[in-house]
C-alpha cells in the first residue's frame, strides 16, 4: 500500500476531517524538527525518524531518490508559513488511527510550493511523519 498517495487524498476528503485543535497543534509542532532535517538535506535521517508506516511504504533508497527530486530543483530555502492543518481518525485509505495533514506555504529560490506533511499518532502518543509531498502553487 502506498500510504503517501493514500494520505494525500486526505486533503480532498473533508468528510473524514474532524475538529481536534489540540491534536492538530501537536502534529504541527512535531513537523518542525523533521522539516529542519529536510532543510539540512539530512534525508536519510528523515527516513530513520519517520513513522513505521512511512518506512514500510517508502523504502530507504526510494525515499532518498524522491527527497533529492523534491528538494534539489527548489534551490535555496527562504521561509515557510503554516497554511492549514486537518485532523482525521480512521480514514478508509490508511490503517486505523489518528492522522493530521499539515500544509505549509514554503518559499524557495525557485518559487513557492505547498509542503504537505502527513502525520500519524503513534501508540505512545507522539506524532511522526507518515508521508511527505510537495506541490507547486
Amino acid at each position: 500500500m502506498r500510504c503517501l498517495v493514500a494520505l494525500a487524498a486526505a486533503t480532498l476528503l473533508a468528510a473524514c476531517a474532524e475538529s481536534n485543535p489540540e491534536a492538530e497543534r501537536a502534529a504541527f509542532l512535531a513537523t518542525e524538527p523533521w522539516l529542519a532535517l529536510m532543510d539540512a538535506a539530512e534525508y536519510e535521517r528523515c527516513w530513520e525518524t519517520a513513522a513505521p508506516l512511512f518506512q514500510e511504504s517508502e523504502g530507504r533508497e526510494d525515499w532518498l531518490v524522491k527527497a533529492h527530486a523534491y528538494r534539489e530543483p527548489l534551490g535555496a530555502f527562504e521561509s515557510r508559513e503554516l497554511n492549514a492543518t486537518t485532523y482525521l481518525t480512521n480514514p478508509w485509505f490508511a490503517p486505523a488511527g489518528e492522522y493530521a495533514v499539515v500544509v505549509y506555504d514554503s518559499h524557495w529560490q525557485a518559487g513557492i510550493i505547498y509542503e504537505n506533511v502527513y502525520m500519524q499518532r503513534q501508540p505512545d502518543g507522539s506524532w511522526l511523519v507518515a508521508g511527505y509531498a510537495v506541490q507547486e502553487q
